[in-house]
Parts: C-alpha cells; sequence; structure tokens
C-alpha cells in the first residue's frame, strides 16, 4: 500500500541549507490534503535529521496516523545519516524520482531526504509525488518495471523482519531455510583478538 492511499502525519524539519526546497514541499503537502508538522529550520543537519528520526522512530507503525518523515540539509545526505541513527528509521537521500520509487519498493523507506542546493523545487514535488506514491514491492527500475519474482518478493517480506536485527550484538539472517550470516559481537571480538596474537599486534 502506497502512503498516499493511507492515513499519515509527515514530520518536516531541515537545516539552513535544506529549507529553501521546504516551502513548495509544504505548499504541496497542503494541496494534497496531508497532515504534516513542520518542526522548522534546525541550526546544523544533524540535529534536523536526528529530531525527524527520533519522532518516527517513537511512533508506532500501527499507530493512525502513520508517521513519516521528510528531512532536508544542502545534499541531503547527512540528514539522512543522523535520521537513521533510530531504530525503525529507514530514511533515503533522493535526488531523482525513480530513486524515490526504488527505495519505497526495495527498502519500505519512512524517512525521504532531499538536497536544498542541488533539487529545484519542481523537482523536489516529483520526488514526493513518486516516493509517497509507490507502495512497497511495486514494480522500479531496479526490477526493470516489471513485478518482482516471487523469490525476491520473499526476500523483500523477509527483509522487515530482518533488517531491525542489524546492529543489534547477536543475530542471524536466514535465506530460504539456509543459515547464511551470523553476527555475534563476542565472536567477532574473539576472532579479531585471535587474529592479532597471530600477528603480535595483540596487547
Amino acid at each position: 500500500m502506497s502512503y498516499s492511499s493511507k492515513y499519515i502525519k509527515i514530520i518536516v524539519g531541515a537545516d539552513k541549507f535544506g529549507s529553501p526546497i521546504i516551502p513548495a514541499l509544504l505548499t504541496h503537502l497542503r494541496s494534497l490534503n496531508i497532515e504534516f508538522e513542520y518542526l522548522g529550520t534546525f541550526s546544523s543537519y544533524y540535529a534536523a535529521g536526528a529530531e525527524v528520526g527520533r519522532i518516527v522512530s517513537q511512533s508506532s507503525s500501527s499507530s493512525s496516523p502513520e508517521i513519516i518523515g521528510l528531512v532536508a540539509c544542502g545534499t541531503g545526505i547527512g540528514v539522512a545519516i543522523f535520521a537513521n541513527k533510530f531504530p525503525g528509521v529507514y530514511a533515503s537521500t533522493c535526488l531523482h524520482p525513480w530513486e524515490a520509487v526504488n527505495t519505497r519498493s526495495i527498502n519500505n523507506s519512512n524517512v525521504l531526504a532531499l538536497s536544498g542546493k542541488f533539487t529545484s523545487p519542481e523537482i523536489g514535488i516529483e520526488i514526493v509525488n513518486a516516493w509517497l506514491n509507490t507502495p512497497f514491492k511495486s514494480p522500479c527500475l531496479a526490477s526493470d518495471n516489471k513485478p518482482w519474482p516471487q523469490e525476491v518478493e520473499n526476500l523483500l517480506d523477509r527483509s522487515l523482519v530482518d533488517m531491525p536485527k542489524i546492529g543489534k550484538k547477536s543475530f542471524s539472517i536466514k535465506w530460504d531455510g539456509n543459515l547464511d550470516m551470523v553476527f555475534d559481537e563476542d565472536l567477532v571480538d574473539s576472532a579479531k583478538l585471535a587474529i592479532d596474537k597471530e600477528s603480535g599486534l595483540a596487547k
């Protein structure tokens, strides 16, 4: 289901370099009758990204309205990095509408990060529209604009369960019933210590 067919609320923030694109986007959201909360212009890109990320992270995906985010800085990269520090946030920097389609289809992105310096308001509106109107697992450029094969759809479905585990002290990811990756911080540390001892680098 696309965001445009859901009851959503968009949390919007920017730093001073991202702020030039924001007025046109807010006007566009009003024209679509989409509820939003504009947090204003932050003094730094990390504050803008972090505050939008924090609010989206704290909201429940089952809440009504569903809370998603829109954030901008000079490049759109910094705000995405800091928004992604929060659990359950999947922020994507998009400079073109096709990127917005891809990240919704593949990553189920819930925070859109834009560039205030390199993206015009007109293109920004196109990116927002593409992002809002694209459902998860829909055809996109990465799928040659065709429906995903069933095995890829299954992988994308599993990614919703697996992605929140990444970064935890110990977790495993299974593909098609086979254990492909096991991440355990203690095991990684032990392996590193063994390598350091072998090379004489251990303290």
